[in-house]
This record gives C-alpha cells, sequence and structure tokens, in this order.
C-alpha cells in the first residue's frame, strides 16, 4: 500500500513538471525557461528536435532560446561526425513567423548556430540543428572566434563532468536594433550552464561583433537582461551564486606557434557594459546599442547616416557672408543680429556651441540613465566619471 502511494506521488511530481513542455528531457529539472518580459510572450512557439528544443520567437524570427542535455557519450561520438551543411527554413512554423535563407544572402552574417552542430552523434540530429529556427545572424568574427571558443569548452566540461544542461541566446538591446531582411540582429549572445554535478551554474556572454573579449556572470544576472526566467526549476541560490567557467581557448594552427595576443580574455561584467558603451557613442559618430534611443533625440537629422553628403541647397549656393540675397541690397553691418545670422563676428562660435549641444547626451540625462541601468541589472556603476556622449 505505502509503496503503491509512493509510485503514484511521483507519477504525479513527474506529470506536474513536465506539463509546460513535450520535451522535458532537454531542460535541467524538466523545466523550460519562463517568458518574463510581456513584450516578448507574443507569436512564441516551443519546437523539440532530437537534440535540443528551441523556443521561436516570430517577432525577431530568431530563437530566444535553444536548450541541450550534454553528455559525455553524445559528445565523444560527435567528435567523429563531419559536418554537413543543410541550412534550410523551418517548416513547422507559420512563413509569416520564420526566417528564409534569402533573409541572410549578401547580409555579411553568419547563420550562427545556438545548439551547435558538433554537440549532435547522429546525421538526422545534425540536420535538425541547421534549421533556421535555430539561428542567429551573427558577426563571422565573433561566430569562428570567441564563440567556437565558448561552445568547444562547454563540451570539454560535458566530457569532463559526464552531463550538463546548457541554454544558449541571443539578447536585443537598444532602441534600434539592425534588421538583414526581416530577421533582427542581435546585439549579444549568450551560454547558461548548469553542472548536475557540482550543483553551480553559470553565464557566458559576449556582444556580437569582432570582440575577443567574454563575460562571465550569474544566471540571475542575464536573467534581468534578457526578459526570461532561464532555470526556474534550480532554486534562487543555484541561480545567483554563480560557477567557475573554463575558459574558452582559440582554435590551434599546427603551422603557427601560439601568441598571447591570440587568447580571449574575461572581462568584468560591469566594464564591459561600460565599455561597450562608451564604444558606442565613439564609432565614427554613429550610436547604437544600448544609448542609440537617448542618442538619436538628440540629433538633428536622425535619418541622415554617417557619411551623407549635405543636401544640395541651390537657392543658397550665392550667399556669402553679410550678402542680402536680393539684388541691388547692402549686406548687413557688422555688429547687428542680421550680421550674426548671415555669418557675421561671433555668429560661427554660436553655431558651434549649438551643434554640440545637440550633439550630446545632457549629463542629467546620461546620469538617469546609468541610475536606471544600475538599478535594472545590480551593477556598481559610477555615473557621471564614463563621458558618455553621442557625436
Amino acid at each position: 500500500m505505502i509503496r503503491s502511494l509512493v509510485f503514484s506521488l511521483a507519477v504525479l511530481c513527474s506529470a506536474s513538471v513536465s506539463a509546460g513542455t513535450p520535451c522535458p528531457q532537454h531542460y535541467a529539472a524538466g523545466q523550460p525557461p519562463v517568458v518574463t518580459n510581456p513584450k516578448m510572450k507574443p507569436r512564441t512557439q516551443e519546437l523539440c528536435f532530437r537534440g535540443f528544443a528551441v523556443l521561436h520567437s516570430g517577432l525577431s524570427r530568431t530563437p530566444l532560446y535553444a536548450a541541450e542535455h550534454l553528455m559525455r557519450k553524445n559528445v565523444k561520438n560527435a567528435r567523429k561526425l563531419s559536418r554537413k551543411d543543410s541550412f534550410h527554413a523551418e517548416d513547422a512554423l507559420p512563413e509569416s513567423d520564420r526566417a528564409e535563407l534569402s533573409d541572410y544572402e549578401r547580409s555579411s552574417y553568419d547563420r550562427g548556430h545556438m545548439a551547435p552542430n558538433a554537440n549532435f552523434a547522429t546525421r538526422a540530429a545534425q540536420a535538425e540543428s541547421f534549421s533556421l529556427a535555430n539561428m542567429v545572424p551573427q558577426v563571422h568574427e565573433n561566430n569562428a572566434g570567441v564563440w567556437a571558443g565558448i561552445e568547444e569548452a562547454a563540451r570539454q566540461l560535458a566530457t569532463e563532468e559526464g552531463e550538463i544542461y546548457v541554454l544558449t541566446g541571443p539578447a536585443f538591446i537598444g532602441g534600434n536594433l539592425k534588421k538583414i531582411g526581416n530577421v533582427l540582429v542581435p546585439t549579444h549572445v549568450w551560454k547558461v550552464v548548469y553542472s548536475p554535478t557540482q550543483q553551480r551554474a553559470g553565464a557566458y556572454l559576449v556582444t556580437n561583433d569582432d570582440t575577443r573579449d567574454y563575460a562571465v556572470l550569474s544566471v540571475s544576472k542575464l536573467e534581468k537582461m534578457v526578459g526570461l526566467s532561464l532555470l526556474p526549476g534550480l532554486t534562487q541560490q543555484v541561480r545567483e551564486a554563480g560557477m567557475a567557467l573554463p575558459k574558452p581557448e582559440p582554435r590551434q594552427d599546427r603551422r603557427k606557434k601560439a601568441r598571447p595576443q591570440d587568447e580571449y580574455t574575461l572581462r568584468d561584467f560591469t566594464s564591459l557594459v561600460i565599455d561597450a558603451l562608451n564604444r558606442a557613442v565613439k564609432n565614427q559618430g554613429t550610436c547604437h546599442g544600448t544609448l542609440q534611443t537617448l542618442c538619436q533625440r538628440k540629433r538633428r537629422h536622425p535619418h541622415r547616416r554617417a557619411g551623407d553628403r549635405e543636401p544640395h541647397r541651390p537657392h543658397l549656393a550665392h550667399r556669402r557672408p553679410g550678402a542680402d540675397p536680393r539684388p541691388g541690397r547692402p549686406g548687413p553691418g557688422p555688429g547687428t543680429a542680421g550680421a550674426a545670422q548671415a555669418g557675421g563676428p561671433g555668429a560661427g562660435s554660436r553655431r558651434q556651441a549649438s551643434a554640440n549641444r545637440r550633439g550630446q547626451v545632457r549629463p542629467g540625462r546620461q546620469e538617469s540613465f546609468l541610475k536606471r541601468l544600475q538599478q535594472d541589472m545590480n551593477l556598481p556603476l559610477q555615473t557621471g566619471t564614463t563621458g558618455l556622449s553621442c557625436t
């Protein structure tokens, strides 16, 4: 009687855990991540494959995450399997929500795997990983560089410990994101690793550019950044404690000797964010990333791109400083209001001061922005010291 009762309770518990997903085997504790940002919930669809699962977004036309249960045996068998590309649109998704091969054509971005094909030990599982539902637009130097090193570090950890759970996904941060075709380009990519052996979890984070830097942070910090509860089946203590993750190593070329500059650099998460903000506002006069919305509000011509020519104004071509455009009329004398408007003494400095004010984020607005960032992500930022501005 007691054994029967215990069995019944176990069945009920198992059913309640896996009730939220048809493929609980891919998730830690059998529970998939939960979308906590209401703006990300529309048009999401879970897809279950042989070796992984994704939550796909019809808004970004990318996965919000890919989930895997990496085991030693599968990783070792996968190393014996050669790569065979088979990129394809995902037929299980509506055409209005999915990415197409044409979206990536001539875009200069890689079709970056979230669940990498090198993790799968069979041709069928590998072929499923080439679904565009498992892809995000990724800068090639990133995909083939530090990100490939992070993927290999996760496989090495699975080989050493026997099993790990992995979640991988994009982050879309900022008010003016790039698009290729109908697909949003992420600003960051991240990978969460949970070790059942250590009972610990941690996350890698990199910007989606040609960086050689990466950050390691706790799962709870990443959750606030991406709008997902990533490991709902684990305790808050595990999600906040963090984990010592293996260092990603660059691919070794036997013909070349390894150099210190080839190594990937672990950066403090706070400094990585600050540097990203500074790079954003110093990048050839363009604003992007988290500060983009604030910068664009201060621009006189937000529609004009860097490098565009000034618009041709033929009706102003005949004017010169101090001249009246009407025939036979003398220009305003020095020191008059008209002289300042037409380019007299002091006009240039006033125009330059006005342009400078237009191109900067006011100190008060900059400070309030950094305070909001600090509150949202629990970062020990020092406001008023970074000198952020848009030019």
